[in-house]
């Protein structure tokens, strides 16, 4: 598997986009049937991420806003520009955070990580 892995890399566009594989565990001392883990393998066509961060189901953005004004760029700005993440996933439970998250998801040439907002 892992001579086939390599290629992959070195060779991706050769490759099918899903590579399916089966691993079978088994401890030694037992003698009984390997667990079979079945595994699938995408190939991604952008380049490998070195750290990405996801939130947990966020909801109920106006309270929090009037609270805390500026949480969403604070807590942004500190994962993506200060801790140096590359990449976060936004989960929105009921849509209300999508405005103060459109600076941050939309495309832009001065920003080096990326965000993705799920509703």
């Amino acid at each position: 598997l892992s001579n086939l892995l390599k290629h992959w890399r070195r060779k991706p566009l050769m490759w099918p986009r899903r590579l399916r594989v089966q691993i079978g565990l088994r401890r030694e001392e037992l003698d009984a049937e390997p667990a079979v883990i079945p595994l699938e393998l995408c190939r991604v066509d952008r380049p490998p991420m070195k750290v990405s961060f996801c939130s947990q189901p966020l909801y109920g953005f106006q309270t929090l806003k009037q609270e805390l004004p500026f949480v969403m760029e604070d807590w942004l700005a500190y994962h993506l520009d200060y801790l140096g993440f590359d990449h976060g996933e936004i989960y929105d439970v009921d849509g209300t955070f999508a405005e103060a998250l459109e600076p941050w998801t939309r495309s832009s040439t001065w920003r080096t990580s990326s965000l993705a907002y799920h509703k």
